[in-house]
């Protein structure tokens, strides 16, 4: 898909394009039909850099969030581009996203000195706390 991506940007963006238009108009059905807030996930974005995080990450994440705050302004939406690093920071400044879901390898320093002051946060876990009931290194409290 990257090498399509690279190879065929029309082509490519065109794909890209139809699958905005149908995520917003299925994101809009829940809304309407009552969701309080909605997540979007984009476990891609970590392969991307440069032009083509922006043109296949941020730009699709910006159109969405705008279609869906045109029908509720108050809704939250939290933005979770897995993987990103240091362009969580972009991402939420150009997106309009209220959230920012990091994933576990988001540095807490990044998160508490640079992402925190634009969006709120959420995340950060690491899923293997989860599995040992602890500290992540296998050592769980009884």
């Amino acid at each position: 898909m990257k090498g399509w991506a690279a190879a065929d940007k029309v082509g490519f963006g065109k794909l890209i394009d139809r699958l905005t238009e149908a995520t917003i108009a299925h994101l809009t059905a829940q809304v309407t039909a009552g969701a309080e807030l909605i997540q979007l996930f984009d476990s891609w974005a970590g392969a991307l850099d440069g032009e083509a995080f922006h043109s296949w990450v941020v730009e699709p994440t910006r159109k969405i969030v705008a279609a869906l705050k045109a029908v509720k302004p108050s809704l939250p939406v939290i933005g979770f581009p897995k993987g990103a690093g240091a362009k969580y920071l972009g991402y939420a400044r150009e997106t309009g996203v209220d959230v920012l879901a990091l994933d576990q390898d988001v540095p807490l320093a990044f998160a508490r000195d640079v992402l925190q002051p634009v969006a709120a946060l959420q995340g950060n876990l690491d899923p293997r706390l989860l599995l040992s009931g602890g500290t992540g290194d296998g050592d769980a409290d009884p």
